[in-house]
């Protein structure tokens, strides 16, 4: 529905700026003492370089491009001489704690939800592509916190959420194992499950 009453099903007009911004609102900042102590003890850590060749192998074809329709294709083509330009820029990125601006801007493509009605806002699911080179530069950095993360313990044991050798199942049973030995002791055991409405839209990096 348009801010006129008419109906349309252009996903142009009906999914406007407006409607993004009232999506991408930043969460507060939380300033916690515990969310402090595990951002300084994860920033004293040094994030090793990355090698020419492990950022050829990060350079695949099949990637859809960004704002700037640089493809993958494109990226595995490159000279030697340009990937070690880009081999410094990530370098460079890691070492300076820094992320370029042209980085984190993304073209959003909506895609509508099967089943919903095409007229309604909330029938679209809104598509964040960034450029290759930003995707590059943060599958390297994912695969190096992540190493980070579990040799300094950095999450606790209850998440197993984005973390390798910790599956859904491996959470049922942990749950399953805490009724079990609360109905043992006699004691009143307590489970809330949240669904969170849009929550992969609503998630800032």
């Amino acid at each position: 529905m348009m801010e006129s009453g008419l109906k349309t099903q252009n996903r142009k007009q009906i999914f406007s700026a407006k409607h993004l911004a009232e999506m991408f609102k930043p969460f507060p900042q939380s300033t916690a003492e515990e969310n402090v102590a595990l951002i300084k003890k994860a920033d004293e850590a040094d994030i090793p370089p990355i090698s020419l060749k492990e950022l050829k192998n990060m350079c695949r074809h099949n990637k859809a491009p960004g704002y700037d329709l640089i493809t993958g294709q494109i990226m595995k083509q490159l000279p030697d001489l340009a990937l070690r330009k880009l081999q410094y820029i990530i370098n460079v990125c890691f070492k300076l704690r820094y992320v370029p601006r042209h980085w984190k801007t993304a073209e959003v493509i909506v895609i509508p939800k099967p089943g919903k009605p095409p007229t309604e806002v909330t029938s679209y699911r809104p598509i964040s592509l960034l450029p290759i080179m930003s995707k590059i530069f943060e599958k390297i950095l994912l695969k190096r916190l992540s190493k980070l993360i579990e040799e300094r313990q950095l999450l606790p044991n209850h998440q197993f959420g984005f973390r390798a050798k910790h599956s859904r199942i491996d959470q049922v049973h942990r749950i399953t194992d805490m009724i079990e030995k609360a109905f043992e002791e006699k004691k009143v055991c307590i489970a809330v499950f949240l669904d969170v409405a849009q929550a992969k839209s609503g998630m800032k990096a």
